[in-house]
């Protein structure tokens, strides 16, 4: 069985709610695509990708978003925030 952590976060702003839901949502879709690199990477050499051989690779993801699996997913998150 897994254990969540659930913070409660009081007196903010409704801009301040919105802005921290949506820093949330981004760090997931950047967690998302950074453990989408390190398992494509163990899956075909059998090897870990750290973390700074990870970064840069997630940066040139995002600047070629719409052109790549990772940076696409994070091109759909963005779209999918503005739609809301």
């Amino acid at each position: 069985m897994y254990l969540t952590q659930t913070n409660i976060i009081r007196n903010l702003t409704k801009d301040e709610y919105f802005q921290l839901r949506e820093m949330c949502f981004f760090s997931n879709c950047l967690y998302n695509v950074a453990l989408h690199n390190i398992r494509r990477q163990y899956f075909q050499d059998k090897t870990y990708l750290k973390y700074p051989k990870n970064e840069p690779f997630i940066k040139q993801r995002v600047k070629e978003s719409t052109s790549s699996v990772a940076g696409g997913y994070i091109a759909g998150c963005i779209a999918q925030k503005k739609k809301e």
